[in-house]
């Protein structure tokens, strides 16, 4: 039989661009707005990549317009392609659907490699031409204002530009090797449809409070300015920045604050001790108030913001490698502080006290303020509203749902219904086989503690750690908690360190894992099926991995897998910024990526279901943060229609119980 789908004709594509505007600071669709194209590379299947600029640039623009015309047959291969090309192209008059693009970095973000082409191109242990010096050097020259702040053209510099031709070259055929190389298994209509999505999502953007944001932005600045003054005189003279950490340290331990580190949590956690001298904390306190994040945020809220006030390019689509979430860039609107913040009448007024007077009211600190203040810097379009809604406690309900715990299902969807009691008195009941109506607040905060720091294996330190967290003084905890006889003699025979708050957290842990047997074994069995599906040693280096299969089809891969001294381990991105490298696992950290996944799936699948559901004009995605969607609505919309489609389960889950809180609101806030 002859299949009569006819393959797609894949054209690999990359641009060379030049911009007033700071990528790395505003971001690709700020920076599309004043773009022009400097080089267009266009190459087939096999055979040299065809170099048009200059003279012929205005042909391969033509070129690449001529192909869009015929989107059934052809498909664009373009490394971050929706997340820059498309934009720049657009502004110079192409406008590539998104679905003809093929896009290599959201592919490999698909398939939890890097995102970029040079990484890619070292995984794969190919010729990094990206990483090249001359190529970078010839971005440098030509893609970015020169020291005078004009473009310098290629006759500036012509044995340069001839290089850069080159490098664009290359770097179209190591984007036609990669695309050859990076893994398909995820792959799929419906996560084209969720790329599209994505895309739209972040051409659309959304309206920044841009007046506020630049006001606040300068008392941050002003801040720092008095925080840099304030060392310098703490210091006599002999620190001059807040840079000089080296001094800093000095300066502390001879105050008796011996430090390693100034980053924000070791400063915080020196300023909890009241013993300290007082000119430590002067001193700390300057520190940290020269070192804000929200500081950078607001600088991107006051930069990277279009000529319509809109910012775009927050959303990265499948970002987070290990889960397959939606990640940020830019205002990270993933990473906003949600804890120790003013209330939203609080910032409403500052704000109003800020736009008349150019100051906040008195009394209120511009640190906290500003930490306050970022989500409401959001806001919906012009008549309408923010809607946001937020799964409530999907992981622990996934957990249920993957370990077969049906009691817990059962419980879920009472408390739903409002005929079940508060899980966290539930959790707190049936550790010490108590009426749920007896519980105390104070036990009812043990048991959030417990539900909230102990589904991926966590023992003593996770439990401290959040019950530090949500304020609980273990002290009182291990004063309050009475084990059963049993476990307290066994939680002493296993402990070296016999303190009673010891003893009654690890008490805890083991109470909390009695009633979740079915959990406590899925820890297990996806330490021993990792183990079990390691590859064969000398396996290729594209097959290098061991694939988890989700309930929705998509795999989670972890590449490089091995079994060392130190445990599991693979390649994958490491916590502290976009390099990736050899990280370790353990069978409970594998089901907390199980069930991230399963959460990010959900939210992926009711999300693009509302918007099949639901015309643009009334609902449309500005955000995704972790488990909440952030809609722009029409104000007499009934949102009931967006809450019955997230509260439905996926096809492939349908005993899965669903819940969701929800807030309408002017701006965003929590």
């Amino acid at each position: 039989m002859v299949n009569s789908k006819k393959s797609k004709k894949l054209w690999f594509l990359d641009l060379e661009t030049y911009s007033p505007v700071d990528l790395r600071r505003c971001g690709a669709w700020r920076y599309a707005e004043e773009s022009d194209i400097l080089m267009v590379v266009i190459a087939e299947e096999t055979g040299h990549p065809r170099l048009f600029t200059e003279d012929t640039l205005e042909y391969g623009i033509h070129l690449v317009k001529k192909i869009t015309e015929d989107p059934e047959n052809n498909r664009f291969v373009i490394h971050n392609g929706l997340g820059f090309d498309v934009p720049v192209l657009a502004k110079n008059g192409c406008i590539i659907p998104p679905a003809m693009v093929i896009d290599t970095a959201a592919r490999a973000r698909l398939h939890a490699l890097p995102a970029s082409l040079g990484d890619l191109c070292k995984y794969y242990e190919l010729s990094d031409n990206a990483a090249k010096k001359s190529g970078a050097r010839a971005i440098r020259w030509f893609c970015i204002p020169g020291p005078d702040g004009n473009r310098r053209l290629p006759s500036s510099n012509t044995h340069l530009w001839e290089e850069f031709c080159d490098y664009a070259i290359r770097d179209v055929e190591a984007l036609r090797t990669i695309y050859s190389l990076l893994p398909t298994v995820n792959v799929s209509p419906f996560e084209k449809e969720l790329q599209t999505l994505d895309y739209l999502m972040n051409r659309q953007g959304y309206r920044i409070a841009v007046d506020d944001a630049r006001r606040i932005c300068t008392l941050l600045q002003e801040a720092k300015l008095h925080a840099t003054q304030r060392i310098q005189d703490l210091s006599g003279g002999t620190i001059t920045t807040p840079r000089q950490l080296v001094r800093i340290k000095k300066l502390l331990a001879s105050y008796g604050c011996n430090t390693e580190k100034l980053d924000k949590n070791t400063v915080e956690a020196h300023l909890d001790n009241p013993a300290l001298h007082p000119q430590a904390v002067a001193l700390l306190d300057a520190v940290a108030a020269s070192s804000l994040s929200s500081t950078a945020k607001y600088e991107v809220l006051s930069n990277a913001v279009g000529k319509d006030n809109r910012l775009r390019g927050t959303l990265i689509y499948r970002g987070a490698s290990r889960t397959g979430r939606w990640s940020g860039a830019l205002f990270q609107p993933q990473n906003l502080p949600s804890r120790e913040i003013l209330s939203a009448e609080k910032v409403a007024e500052g704000l109003a006290v800020l736009a008349e007077t150019e100051k906040l009211p008195e009394g209120v600190s511009t640190t906290l303020f500003a930490k306050s203040a970022l989500r409401p810097m959001v806001l919906p379009d012009f008549g309408q509203q923010l809607f946001i809604v937020d799964y409530a406690n999907i992981e622990g309900r996934i957990q249920a749902w993957l370990a077969k715990e049906t009691w817990k299902l059962d419980a879920f969807a009472a408390y739903d219904a409002g005929t079940g009691p508060d899980l966290y008195k539930l959790a707190y009941s049936r550790a010490f086989h108590i009426p749920v109506a007896s519980v105390t607040p104070f036990q009812r905060q043990i048991g959030k503690v417990m539900e909230l720091a102990l589904g991926y294996q966590g023992g003593l330190g996770a439990f401290r750690k959040m019950a530090e967290t949500y304020g609980i003084n273990l002290d009182e905890l291990s004063q309050t908690v009475c084990l059963p006889e049993h476990v307290q003699a066994d939680v002493e025979r296993r402990l070296e360190d016999l303190d009673p708050v010891a003893v009654a957290c690890t008490g805890l842990v083991r109470l909390w894992r009695d009633q979740h047997r079915g959990i406590v074994r899925c820890w297990g069995e996806m330490e021993h099926y990792f183990r079990q599906a390691l590859p064969v040693p000398e396996t290729s280096t594209t097959q290098n991995h061991v694939a988890i299969s989700l309930p929705s089809g998509r795999n989670l891969l972890y590449h490089r897998p091995s079994v060392t001294e130190t445990g599991l381990t693979y390649y994958g991105k490491l916590p502290t910024g976009p390099k990736f490298g050899t990280l370790n696992t353990y069978g409970g950290k594998l089901f907390e990526n199980v069930c991230q996944a399963v959460a990010a799936d959900i939210l992926a699948d009711r999300l693009l279901a509302v918007t099949k559901t639901i015309p643009h004009q009334l609902a449309w995605p500005i955000l995704t943060v972790h488990d909440e969607i952030v809609f722009t609505i029409c104000k007499e919309f009934d949102v009931n229609l967006v809450l019955d489609v997230l509260k439905t389960p996926p096809s492939w889950a349908p005993e899965l119980p669903l819940a969701v809180t929800h807030r309408i609101g002017e701006r965003y806030g929590k």
